[in-house]
């Protein structure tokens, strides 16, 4: 399952943040705005992110709060002697080298007719070995940049995708002369990744600087950024400023995918994430793009939702929760969520295809966010109608009170919200994986024999009795070890075999569905 199991560099990550052993520079773990008195902070009110992983992408609908939280994170250090950012703002200078470190005048600038933006709280958490740091601003102005703990900052804008040849100044300060002019050659390994990444040969990488522009060339003979396609320079000048950053560095990158085809977003990824376990780099972005989701690793993903005048973070979203609430479309006749894609397969494969045809199941993450997530659907599609589907460990209590809170945040118009919102469970009294697997032992030893192509009862046994239910989360995994599949079809193998052992169990969650499906609900 994408983002779930991770790769030796995904892992290593995870335990070096955890550990907080993540080389030496101070580590930004969350950020929270608190404008409750105030009218905002570009409209926030109040949010807080948290940092889970020294890589970070943010997704959302626009207007969620994305630049702004990439704003902050950039305003959480200031600078490092010797480092110049390349789109430098404010340099000081300083006996060990001139630094550069950005304001908040370079993200948050007043027009015309915008209001002031006062009574705002925001507050910095570090690691362990760095002290908070809390703004109150109550007045026009933003202070006390030098209690910021120090660490070079890079921050990447979508402008980098703007094509070289549409900027009259870069035409103006480079021509077909660079006589005097020494192009800087990039190291082997950058030029190797950006072979990868875009799957073509490149000799060699160079750039030319000139009154403090740049512009990137393929090496003499090649090409320069003015016959380069807008995709290919930004993705070369973005992989070339990452090398040359100081180890430790903080990289603030919006829009990712910017002028990127899918098969280079997912190798950028991969590459990425290699560079910041080399490189002890923190990488914080942004991106709309579902093959930079679906490359990431859960844990590097942030949902930001936007309801009315309040904001929200659902951490380590699915692929297809982050996709449905960015495109905002529903269409089938029912919405049905469940928490992971192993619950999500249980349904399908128990639906008949006439049920199937008209509904969509999604899977959500945990169980505190089903109804979260079923509110933010109705909310916006306020005539939809949602089915949560709990896994069958999920106590009443809780249900009532996830549903309680959920309901009552939910804007009822003309529809009664208990003909929106259902509810029900998955067969059993435990997760959905051991459910599948004790069934399989129990009654579905002949499905599993001829489903993983196994001689005997003994085989098929023994085969179950590798997946341990330590971590029910893990027997998936385990059993694909075991059976020489891979994890989806080991899955898909297990979803079959459980079904059509209780396939009588799935009964009434049909019946309910059917009975949703017959009530007219005035879409």
């Amino acid at each position: 399952m994408p983002g779930i199991h991770l790769s030796k560099t995904e892992l290593d990550l995870k335990n070096a943040w955890d550990s907080e052993n993540f080389g030496d520079k101070p580590l930004l773990k969350s950020i929270e705005i608190d404008a409750k008195k105030g009218s905002g902070l570009l409209g926030i009110k109040t949010l807080k992110i948290d940092f889970d992983y020294p890589v970070t992408f943010f997704t959302g609908q626009n207007g969620a709060g994305k630049s702004t939280l990439l704003a902050l994170a950039a305003l959480a250090y200031h600078g490092v002697p010797g480092h110049i950012a390349s789109v430098r703002q404010h340099v000081k200078e300083h006996q060990d080298g001139n630094f550069s470190y950005f304001t908040f005048r370079d993200f948050f600038h007043r027009g015309p007719g915008d209001l002031a933006v006062k009574d705002v709280n925001l507050t910095w958490r570090y690691d362990k070995r760095t002290p908070l740091v809390s703004l109150e601003k109550k007045t026009e102005k933003w202070m006390r940049y030098e209690r910021r703990p120090k660490r070079a900052v890079e921050f990447l804008g979508i402008s980098r995708a703007v094509p070289a040849i549409e900027l009259s100044f870069l035409r103006n300060n480079f021509n077909a002369d660079i006589a005097g002019i020494s192009p800087v050659q990039m190291t082997d390994e950058t030029r190797k990744i950006i072979q990868k990444i875009l799957g073509r040969s490149y000799p060699n990488v160079e750039e030319i600087n000139r009154k403090k522009l740049t512009i990137r060339r393929t090496g003499e003979g090649g090409y320069t950024s003015f016959n380069m396609g807008a995709g290919e320079d930004s993705l070369i000048a973005l992989l070339v400023l990452i090398s040359q950053l100081p180890k430790g560095s903080l990289v603030v990158i919006d829009e990712i995918e910017t002028a990127l085809h899918p098969a280079a977003q997912r190798k950028l990824v991969e590459a990425l994430l290699q560079i910041s376990w080399d490189r002890k780099l923190q990488v914080i972005g942004s991106t709309h793009s579902y093959h930079i989701i679906d490359s990431l690793p859960r844990v590097a993903r942030k949902l930001i939702i936007r309801e009315n005048e309040s904001h929200r973070v659902i951490g380590s979203p699915t692929t297809m929760l982050a996709l449905a609430e960015i495109s905002d479309q529903q269409n089938k006749e029912l919405l049905i969520i469940c928490e992971d894609s192993f619950a999500g397969a249980l349904l399908a494969t128990a639906f008949p295809a006439e049920v199937r045809k008209r509904v969509d199941i999604q899977a959500c993450g945990s169980q505190s966010e089903l109804a979260r997530y079923a509110r933010s659907h109705l909310r916006v599609a306020q005539r939809a109608r949602c089915l949560i589907v709990w896994d069958g460990d999920v106590t009443d209590a809780k249900i009532d009170n996830y549903l309680s809170n959920s309901k009552a945040q939910i804007p009822e118009g003309n529809v009664n919200i208990d003909d929106r919102l259902f509810s029900t469970r998955l067969p059993g009294t435990v997760p959905p994986e051991k459910w599948a697997l004790e069934t399989s032992k129990s009654d579905g030893i002949d499905y599993i024999i001829s489903e993983f192509g196994l001689n005997s009862v003994e085989q098929a046994k023994s085969l179950l009795d590798k997946c341990s239910l330590n971590n029910v989360h893990n027997i998936t995994y385990e059993l694909a070890l075991a059976s020489g599949l891979n994890e989806s079809n080991a899955a898909q193998c297990l979803v079959r075999c459980s079904v059509n052992a209780k396939r009588n169990e799935f009964q009434p969650i049909i019946d309910l569905i059917i009975d949703i499906l017959d009530k007219p609900n005035g879409i």
